[in-house]
């Protein structure tokens, strides 16, 4: 699964950190942070075998910017 920036796909941006909390996937790259979305969260009765795993953008920033300098920062960030 390749995750890219939606609104830059040809943005080179690699991963940096990849981090559970609870039942959700965080990947952290350098300048954005996305949650990783199974198949089974996007279509949890399998009614539809052609889904694929995805992603989400939740945050123009990464691992680069100041403020999710630790994944204990972000984990605190997420849990708001």
């Amino acid at each position: 699964m390749t995750i890219r920036d939606p609104e830059n796909p040809d943005a080179e941006d690699p991963i940096v950190q990849m981090l559970t909390v609870g039942s959700d996937l965080f990947v952290i790259k350098a300048l954005s942070i996305y949650r990783v979305l199974s198949a089974d969260t996007i279509d949890p009765a399998k009614k539809h075998p052609d889904t694929r795993h995805s992603s989400e953008k939740l945050y123009s920033v990464g691992a680069r910017s100041d403020l999710p300098q630790s994944s204990g920062r972000f984990v605190k960030m997420v849990k708001q």
